[in-house]
């Protein structure tokens, strides 16, 4: 208890007006990765590339939206999506209690900040909501076919940031639940099947805070 009193005592005051990380809550991302089914499957192995906006009133919740193109899967050519998603931040807490400033620059305790500093996220986004989106057919002759052209999804993501100034390094993570069941696999003629319907994307990229 002592330690954890000493440490706290320690903690400089912060001025979160002057700081970019709270001051610019808003930001604009440019991503790009990998759109995939959970199981894998060969013929739904697909790339995205995502523009995305958060706005933010406060540092806690706010929105996030854009737009997605994902392509590579078979029975489609391009696969738009728009997502209208509520976010969370978790702030800026750890970051806050490791701050080295004042801290004495020979002690173990300003060494350990300094590494935490360099592998924790600056901040954590949780992203939850539905997506709407529109899929063109491929024209070619494939395994897998397209049932409906519009589509929409339940999308759960969560993004970390590596912030540097008014920049962040940005990763996604997420299952997206493709409720309308727009693509059909035929594994073997005549027979059809219903692909799976929940998906994953991985991707990333940077953003700019403003």
């Amino acid at each position: 208890m002592y330690s954890c009193l000493s440490l706290q005592a320690q903690k400089p005051e912060i001025n979160r007006n002057n700081c970019e990380k709270w001051k610019y809550l808003n930001d604009v991302a440019l991503e790009a990765g990998k759109f995939f089914t959970a199981d894998n499957n060969e013929y739904f192995d697909g790339s995205t590339v995502s523009l995305s906006t958060g706005y933010f009133p406060n540092a806690v919740a706010g929105f996030r939206s854009g737009i997605s193109c994902i392509t590579g899967i078979y029975g489609s050519e391009i696969y738009l999506k728009a997502p209208l998603l509520f976010a969370l931040r978790t702030g800026h807490v750890l970051h806050d209690w490791l701050d080295v400033y004042g801290r004495d620059v020979y002690s173990l305790d300003f060494l350990f900040a300094n590494i935490l500093y360099a592998l924790i996220p600056t901040a954590l986004e949780f992203n939850a909501g539905t997506s709407l989106g529109y899929i063109t057919p491929d024209s070619e002759i494939s395994k897998v076919s397209l049932t409906r052209r519009f589509a929409s999804s339940l999308d759960l993501n969560l993004r970390i940031n590596y912030q540097i100034w008014r920049f962040c390094l940005t990763g996604n993570m997420g299952v997206n639940y493709l409720w309308t069941k727009n693509y059909r696999y035929k594994p073997v003629f005549p027979h059809e099947t219903a692909i799976p319907v929940w998906f994953v994307n991985i991707s990333a990229g940077c953003s700019f805070r403003f």
